[in-house]
């Protein structure tokens, strides 16, 4: 499981999808923000990704992961 680091947010369908996200992804140092009415996806090596809090609602956890390991691979050849 990714080690946990909390973000502040009143909505409990939001704190189930980041949960099932750490639960589900093995990433280091994975942590969620909320920015505004954006998600940034951040990882031991900084930000990959900010998905608009809707669409991040709209997306199961499993395209999350895979959104997020498309990131982590993208940054790993740069």
């Amino acid at each position: 499981m990714a080690e946990m680091t909390f973000i502040e947010l009143d909505d409990e369908k939001t704190w189930r999808k980041i949960i099932g996200i750490w639960q589900e992804s093995s990433i280091p140092g994975l942590r969620f923000k909320l920015v505004h009415e954006d998600i940034q996806v951040i990882w031991q090596r900084g930000l990959l990704t900010t998905f608009p809090l809707q669409l991040f609602m709209a997306l199961s956890v499993k395209e999350i992961i895979e959104i997020i390991n498309r990131e982590i691979t993208n940054a790993a050849s740069r």
